[in-house]
């Protein structure tokens, strides 16, 4: 009886073995990829400091969609725009999540719409953020964007060094908005203090930087051994501390900003304490370091390119003349010099945030498991030859033979950047006004040929190389004449955030 009863046991066994081996070998398989070492997965071949660097290397090696397995963690990188719309456009439910990076969940304890996973809560507080930052809002930013702009060109009349310039105009523009107080100088407290937060807070979010978003279950290992959460801790007071006093300092102003909007709202006072000092904080800083990185590499991007610089220059002279400065209006006239500023975003992505699956799914024959962390690797969506022919050529007369070419520098599905719409018309107004005012040139002393325009894509992608040096040399006298003019007679603070206070909030109550 008992042998029987083994036997039956055995028998039962040995038909789920059989089972699950059957239903593996029926399972698909995941995309290609670098071969994995038991555990670890490919963690000894990503960098820590490298890591978008290597997944470019392995999408070159294993084409445009790419299996990596970080210790627990699997990735999924996407190498071009057609198969990155597919997933997260087209099946936007399956993957508007986030990933658990969980050093920056700790460095940040406050809601932070860019990493929270998909769901009512992250509805709310988007909904904050898209109050004071849709399409229609933005129309009336123009006045302050004119103010920051204005004074960008003055300070470069007197200097070539032109990133400190740049960082002023992109903080100072973000904490007018977000606080009703501008950064005329450049070495206010706050700019040194947006530029800590969104270094350290970048480290804390890096992808395959930190052992503990590859092996969770270090979390639990005892302080002397975890120094990322001593690091942690103190990525967050400095960020809970500079909020909550930009917040605190914004709300003693008479003047508009996202923090006073938003605090007046009746429906937001039940949100925990300290919330909405992140919400903001979030834009700030977002608003800052995004902007920041990009006008820099443009200028790279505009010493390589100077045919198409001279063409853009002339559209501008033949539309505004030198009787006043550009306008965001007059883009409407402008088809060139709106399709150079497409083809730069084109150019300049940032490196976005990974999307997470929430559930298991299939896709050109592979298997996507649920809890992936599915990456966009912009470069390549914005380098897509099925979408942009020559995509590697600087070619803005692409955008005018066809205005309707996609543009993803933005991201995709339900967590497109929330500030798109005031990121594209800071960089366009910056972009315009430039071209119009100043040669931008090459120092004499400086070897173009020992740098050759092939390596650029690598060193605008990871935007941590040293800053290529420029001359900024006013295009005529009357040029000058007319940016000293309209700097002596820049709007005050109140005057230049007078046209947001039309822009109408109106959150439901959904918490």
């Amino acid at each position: 009886m008992l042998f029987a009863v083994l036997l039956c046991l055995l028998a039962a066994l040995l038909t789920f073995i059989v089972s699950c081996r059957s239903s593996q070998s029926r399972e698909k398989p995941l995309p290609p990829g670098p071969s994995k070492l038991p555990v670890i997965g490919n963690v000894h071949q990503v960098p820590r400091l490298q890591f978008w660097k290597t997944m470019a290397d392995f999408v070159d090696r294993y084409g445009p969609i790419v299996s990596v397995k970080l210790g627990q963690q699997q990735l999924i990188v996407l190498g071009n725009q057609t198969i990155a719309r597919s997933l997260l456009d087209r099946k936007n439910t399956k993957y508007n999540s986030r990933p658990h990076l969980r050093v920056a969940e700790r460095a940040w304890l406050g809601p932070m719409v860019a990493l929270m996973p998909y769901g009512p809560e992250w509805r709310t507080y988007h909904l904050m953020q898209t109050a004071v930052l849709s399409s229609r809002a933005v129309r009336l930013y123009d006045k302050i964007y004119s103010t920051e702009t204005t004074q960008l060109l003055h300070d470069l009349l007197s200097t070539n060094d032109y990133p400190p310039r740049i960082y002023r105009y992109s903080s100072g523009l973000a904490y007018a908005v977000a606080y009703g107080m501008r950064m005329p100088r450049g070495d206010e407290f706050e700019i040194s203090e947006i530029n800590e937060i969104a270094l350290k807070f970048f480290l804390a979010a890096q992808p395959g930087y930190w052992s503990v978003d590859d092996f969770p279950f270090l979390r639990y290992l005892p302080g002397f051994l975890t120094p990322w959460k001593s690091y942690a801790a103190h990525v967050n007071q400095i960020i809970s501390d500079g909020f909550q006093r930009a917040y605190s300092n914004a709300l003693q102003r008479d003047s508009w900003s996202w923090a006073r909007v938003l605090a007046e709202q009746e429906t937001l006072r039940a949100l925990p304490k300290g919330s909405i000092s992140f919400v903001v904080g979030e834009l700030w800083a977002a608003a800052h370091f995004s902007s920041s990185n990009m006008l820099v590499a443009l200028i790279r991007l505009i010493l390589y390119h100077p045919e198409e610089v001279q063409r853009a220059q002339e559209e501008l002279d033949s539309t505004v003349g030198v009787q006043r400065l550009p306008q965001l209006a007059d883009l409407d006239n402008m088809p060139y010099v709106r399709a150079f500023i497409r083809e730069a975003l084109r150019w300049l992505p940032s490196s976005g945030t990974p999307h997470a699956s929430t559930e298991d799914d299939e896709f050109m024959g592979y298997r996507i498991p649920r809890g992936s962390m599915v990456v966009p690797h912009y470069w390549f969506v914005d380098m897509d030859s099925d979408v942009y022919m020559n995509p590697l050529k600087f070619r803005p007369e692409r955008f005018v033979n066809d205005p309707k070419l996609p543009l993803r520098t933005f991201g995709f599905g339900s967590r497109i950047c929330t500030g798109q719409y005031f990121a594209q018309n800071s960089f366009s107004m910056v972009i315009m006004r430039l071209l119009w005012a100043y040669n931008i040139r090459f120092p004499d002393y400086v070897d173009t040929e020992a740098e050759p325009i092939g390596q650029l894509e690598a060193r605008i992608f990871t935007m941590n190389e040293k800053p290529t040096e420029a001359v900024f040399t006013p295009r005529s006298g009357a040029h000058r004449e007319l940016i000293e003019q309209a700097y002596a007679s820049l709007d005050s603070v109140d005057d230049a955030l007078k046209p947001l206070q039309s822009i109408k909030v109106n959150i439901p109550k959904s918490f």
